[in-house]
C-alpha cells in the first residue's frame, strides 16, 4: 500500500516537473528574445528576470514535486544517492517533454521573424560575427553548470541542509545563483549569450526550431552538463555537508537522506522526523 503509494506520487511529481519545465522553457525563451529589444544590457536584463522567474516557479513547484526544473540537478541527485534511478529517469523524461511542449508554445506566439533571426533564443554560442569556440563553449558550460548544480545539491537538494534553509528562502537561493551565473558568463565574450546550464533548455527549441545552428552543436550543452553532474556528485559523496559533523549526527542526516530518495526534499516524512528529533533534544537537554 504504502509503495503503491509512493508510486503514485512520483508519477504526480513528474507531471508537475513536466508543466514548470514547459512554464521555464517558455518564459526564458521570450526573457532572451525581450531582453535584446528593451535592455542596452541583454546578460542583464536576462539575469534579473530569471532570477525572479526561477524563484516563482520553485517556489510553486517545491510542494508537489521536488522544484528541479533541470535534468543536470536531477541526474547529480541520482548519482548522491538522494533519489532513485527510476525516479530520476522519470524526471528527466517529463522535463524534456515539457521543454519541447514549452517551446513549441514560445514560437507559436513570438513574430515569425524573430523566431528565425534569433533560433527561437536556442543554445547557441557566437552570433554571425563573434562569440567562443566550440571548444570554449563546452568549458564555459561545463564550468557554470558545475557551479549550479553543485550549489544546488549542497544546500536545496540535500535533505538536511533544506530544511535549515527553509522553504522560503531556498527557491530564490537557487535564482540568485542562475543569476549570477548567467550574468558572469554573458559577460566573457561579446558574441557569446552566457551558459545555459540546462541541457532541457537546449533540447526544447532545438526540436521546435530545427536548423543546422542548434543541433550541430546540442552535443556541447547536452554532455558539458552531464560531465558537470557527475562531478558534482562525485563531490558530494567525498566531501557532504555534514562532513564535520559528529558520527551520531552524520548518522541521523543518513537517515533523512533516505526518507528524501524517494520524493526528494520535498518529503513530509523527513521533515516531520527531522522536527520530531529536534524536539526530542530540546527536551533532553532541558531535563538535563
Amino acid at each position: 500500500m504504502v509503495c503503491a503509494k509512493r508510486t503514485v506520487e512520483v508519477w504526480r511529481a513528474s507531471l508537475i516537473e513536466m508543466v514548470f519545465m514547459g512554464f521555464f522553457v517558455f518564459g526564458s525563451i521570450i526573457i532572451s528574445m525581450g531582453s535584446h529589444m528593451h535592455f542596452s544590457s541583454p546578460t542583464v536584463g536576462s539575469a534579473f528576470f530569471h532570477f525572479l522567474m526561477l524563484g516563482i516557479f520553485v517556489r510553486a513547484s517545491n510542494p508537489p514535486s521536488d522544484a528541479q526544473i533541470n535534468p543536470t540537478v536531477t541526474l547529480c541527485a541520482v548519482l548522491s544517492g538522494l533519489y532513485t534511478p527510476a525516479k530520476g529517469l522519470l524526471y528527466i523524461l517529463a522535463q524534456s517533454f515539457g521543454s519541447i511542449v514549452g517551446a513549441l508554445c514560445a514560437k507559436t506566439l513570438l513574430p515569425v521573424e524573430e523566431v528565425h533571426r534569433k533560433h527561437l533564443a536556442g543554445c547557441v554560442f557566437r552570433n554571425s560575427t563573434a562569440g567562443l569556440n566550440s571548444h570554449q563553449a563546452f568549458i564555459s558550460e561545463f564550468i557554470f553548470s558545475l557551479i549550479l548544480v553543485y550549489m544546488n545539491i549542497m544546500v536545496p537538494v540535500d535533505p538536511k541542509q533544506f530544511q535549515l534553509m527553509g522553504l522560503q528562502f531556498a527557491p530564490f537561493y537557487i535564482g540568485m545563483i542562475a543569476a549570477l551565473c548567467i550574468y558572469v558568463s554573458g559577460s566573457i565574450a561579446p558574441g557569446y549569450g552566457g551558459a545555459f546550464m540546462n541541457p532541457a533548455r537546449c533540447i526544447g527549441p532545438a526540436a521546435a526550431f530545427g536548423g543546422a545552428e542548434l543541433l550541430d552543436n546540442l552535443w556541447i550543452f547536452l554532455f558539458a552538463p552531464v560531465l558537470a553532474a557527475v562531478v558534482a556528485a562525485a563531490l558530494y559523496r567525498g566531501i557532504p555537508p555534514d562532513h564535520r559533523r559528529s558520527a551520531s549526527e552524520s548518522n541521523v542526516d543518513d537517515q533523512y537522506r533516505g526518507k528524501g530518495k524517494s520524493f526528494g526534499y520535498g518529503d513530509e516524512e523527513a521533515g516531520l522526523a527531522l522536527s520530531a528529533d529536534s524536539g526530542s533534544k530540546q527536551v533532553q537537554h532541558h531535563e538535563a
